[in-house]
């Protein structure tokens, strides 16, 4: 038994060992233009890629790299090197300054490949012993035309760095004839780290950028900021200069990175495995679409058509980043302050008092001052005798005060009730707009995240579309599907533009509501359950609820708040002791007389009387005082009719206050029943998601293999579509129906200060506990 043990043992160390010695060492020189973190990463990307494919046939190892900065000599040396280098048995450029040397090289020994190879269609392509490259395959005539469909020019300069335009003479003299064919007046440019862009002539009125490499970042950023400022529109060429760093126009997609890197290992594989290099593919299909940053054409002045904007990719222009940040209690308090309603309302309760001060008036002293001029005719009889003067002048005080009335005094105290009313409705008018604002708040995030839901489902069709295309190719399938997915992308962009429409009409609501420019954009902050701002963040309050018991304790208590905080219920109770205080001053109209004091002081400061009288009433002050009581005795059926119509109208008011008592409660249960599905759904639709995800991906994947078919694909398209829109926006959606709960109890957590919080969350925990202690006895008995 030892023996046969033995004998395995060294039966399969021999046959590891052996396949480790099968395995032929491979030592990969690299020549790299810089030391920047984008190669390096290129470089890193490369060894995984060629290690993964090769791992059972080669033992591939990348020896340091020589970096020779941007250096047409340093490249030269360093190709030199390691063709020279017994241990090296091949050699890759990383960076377009090596791969030119590469290229212009007479005569190569050993494997060399050029992945990054800037090329025009213009170009002759080179065929070289050991020598494969990948080139840009850009497109120059139709990256012109896709450039002319945005912008109109006529003169448009070329930008080439220093150190890549003397590997392109014949080229850009091709590029000039191309462009001068359109119409257009091409201009080269060359750039380097000591001429300045600023010298790019004054009658450029487009801009092409190739890869820049003798500038740093900050150079190029400056030359971006620059073009906008002179209001040039900029088209850039490959990854080193893109729409994401400030450029108006790119076809360069970022995923054509590792796309090349794993033809390039595929190329490599191949040679190892004994393929010329020379038969192995040398053009490399990039994935062109048309990049856009809008906030870039805002700032210049260009306009693109719908038609070019709804085929190509858009870099918003972020509106949102203007100003400050809002959160969902931000906004909240801001409707408070600048809502114009609100500010109306408030200036209602002060016309409130205003009437008030009016309607007290009457039972403070009235006193009124007169002065007459009178002057009868001369041959008035009365004038004739002296009974009366023929001219005079006279004035005269008097005074009303009111002793008692009992209508007045009423009229006051329903006065003030009426206010009592106002402030109620006041604070109704503002929770409705706190409710009105959160909701749009929360409508806005919910819709921008269902944008980038179906932004992702558009990428995804067009993935499936490329799929299909590859399907069709490989003739596993018929041209049926690739329409099929054109017809879904048309519809995905559909979804696209309406969540946009619904996200613009959105923030303009709010921005009506806030009291700011329609056309405005916030910055928003992402609402959580953790905001601090809201009780739902204290996790312990939601560990008590524990049993369904404890769930109707809570919502009776919740129920019993709303009622006694209801501004609604308030305004009726200040309607309803008004018509009660009426109702007493119309029973006591009876029997409760009109009280005044009535005076009056005149004197007669000059008259012209008939002097044969011998009488003069000249200076002679007279004055009077007296008590009115009134009291209407009959005014046939008036007084009782007015009465009933108080008592019809008290019962009126009783009723509409049950029924809007039983309203709320309704709402705040409805509210609360939502809410008990709208929380537990935060965790399912994530569950959902990743479950939906998995399958989509799994179906893709077989797709892509002729094993699943289209419909197989649709349905799993679909469902992802649908859970991660529902995951996206749960939380959002929960929080909706918490507001709509907080506004139904009449209090939002937003303006509760800390005592409040505190008293808020003992009463809540003080229901659960007495509701544990009350239960105890029962479990006992059980």
């Amino acid at each position: 038994m030892i023996k046969v043990k033995l004998f395995l043992m060294l039966f399969f160390a021999t046959v590891v060992l052996g396949a480790d010695s099968l395995s032929q060492e491979i030592k990969v020189g690299i020549i790299m233009d810089a030391q920047t973190s984008g190669y390096q990463k290129i470089k890193d990307e490369l060894s995984t890629e060629l290690k993964l494919m090769t791992q059972s046939e080669f033992n591939v190892h990348f020896v340091n790299p020589i970096i020779i900065d941007w250096s047409i000599i340093k490249a030269q040396a360093a190709l030199e090197k390691l063709q020279n280098n017994p241990d090296i048995d091949l050699i890759i450029t990383i960076g377009l300054v090596s791969a030119n040397i590469a290229l212009k090289e007479t005569k190569l020994t050993k494997p060399t490949f050029a992945p990054y190879l800037l090329h025009f269609e213009q170009q002759p392509i080179v065929v070289k012993q050991n020598l494969n490259y990948l080139y840009f395959s850009t497109p120059f005539d139709i990256a012109l035309k896709n450039f002319l469909d945005v912008v109109n020019f006529k003169n448009m300069t070329l930008i080439v760095d220093e150190k890549l335009s003397s590997s392109l003479p014949e080229a850009m003299k091709s590029l000039k004839k191309s462009a001068l064919e359109k119409g257009i007046n091409l201009h080269l440019f060359v750039i380097n780290s000591k001429n300045s862009f600023k010298q790019i002539p004054l009658d450029t009125q487009a801009v092409m950028l190739t890869p820049l490499p003798s500038l740093d970042f900050e150079s190029k950023k400056e030359l971006i900021d620059d073009l906008i400022k002179r209001r040039i529109p900029s088209y850039s060429f490959g990854d080193d200069l893109s729409v994401y760093d400030g450029v108006m126009i790119s076809s360069f997609s970022r995923e054509n990175i590792s796309r090349r890197i794993r033809q390039l290992a595929l190329n490599i594989h191949s040679v190892l495995r004994g393929e010329d290099p020379r038969q192995l593919p040398n053009k490399f299909e990039d994935k062109h679409q048309l990049i856009i940053n809008l906030k870039t054409t805002n700032k210049i002045g260009v306009y693109p058509p719908f038609d070019i904007l709804n085929k190509s990719k858009l870099i918003e222009d972020d509106k949102e980043s203007q100003g400050d940040e809002f959160s969902l209690s931000d906004v909240a308090k801001l409707a408070i302050k600048n809502n114009l309603n609100i500010i109306a309302g408030e200036l209602e309760i002060k016309l409130e008092d205003e009437n008030i001060k009016e309607i007290r008036s009457v039972l403070l002293p009235q006193v009124t001052g007169d002065i007459t001029y009178t002057q009868h005719n001369s041959d008035n009889i009365y004038v004739k005798n002296g009974f009366y003067a023929h001219k005079s002048s006279t004035g005269a005080i008097k005074l009303h005060q009111v002793l008692f009335s009992e209508k007045a005094l009423a009229a006051l105290d329903i006065q003030k009730k009426f206010k009592t009313a106002s402030v109620a409705q006041q604070r109704t008018l503002e929770m409705d707009i706190v409710e009105q604002t959160s909701t749009l708040f929360l409508d806005i995030l919910i819709a921008q995240t269902q944008l980038k839901v179906e932004q992702e489902n558009l990428k995804l069709t067009k993935s499936n579309l490329d799929m299909a295309q590859a399907r069709v190719d490989a003739g596993s399938s018929d041209l049926s599907e690739l329409y099929h997915w054109e017809s879904r992308i048309a519809t995905s962009k559909q979804g696209v533009l309406q969540v946009k429409a619904v996200l613009e009409q959105a923030q303009d609501a709010l921005n009506l509501i806030l009291h700011r420019p329609i056309t405005s954009r916030i910055k928003t902050i992402p609402a959580t359950l953790d905001d601090p701002s809201l009780l739902i963040s204290n996790k312990e309050l939601l560990s008590l609820i524990t049993n369904e018991n404890e769930i109707k304790l809570i919502n009776n208590y919740f129920v019993k708040e709303g009622l006694k905080s209801a501004s609604e219920l308030q305004m009726y109770d200040a309607y309803i002791a008004a018509q009660k205080r009426k109702l007493v001053s119309q029973s006591r109209a009876y029997y409760s007389p009109d009280i005044e004091l009535v005076g009056e002081m005149s004197r007669v400061f000059d008259e012209k009387r008939n002097p044969s009288t011998g009488t003069s009433l000249e200076d002679q002050t007279n004055w009077s005082a007296s008590f009115v009581l009134s009291l209407p005795l009959y005014e046939g059926s008036a007084r009782s009719a007015r009465f009933s119509e108080s008592q019809l109208k008290l019962q009126q008011l009783q009723l509409s206050k049950d029924y809007q008592k039983n309203s709320i409660e309704q709402q705040i249960r409805y509210d609360l029943h939502t809410i008990r599905s709208s929380y537990p759904s935060i965790k399912l639709t994530k569950q959902a998601a990743k479950a939906a995800k998995k399958s989509f991906n799994l179906v893709q994947n077989n797709y892509a293999k002729g094993t699943r078919s289209m419909s197989d694909l649709l349905i799993a398209q679909n469902e992802t579509i649908l859970a991660d829109q529902k995951s996206a926006s749960a939380i959002y959606k929960f929080l909706k129906d918490l507001m709509n709960l907080q506004r139904d109890i009449g209090k939002f957590d937003f303006f509760m200060d800390e005592s409040e919080r505190k008293l808020y969350t003992n009463r809540f925990s003080q229901i659960i506990n007495n509701s544990d202690n009350q239960s105890s006895p029962i479990s006992k008995v059980k």
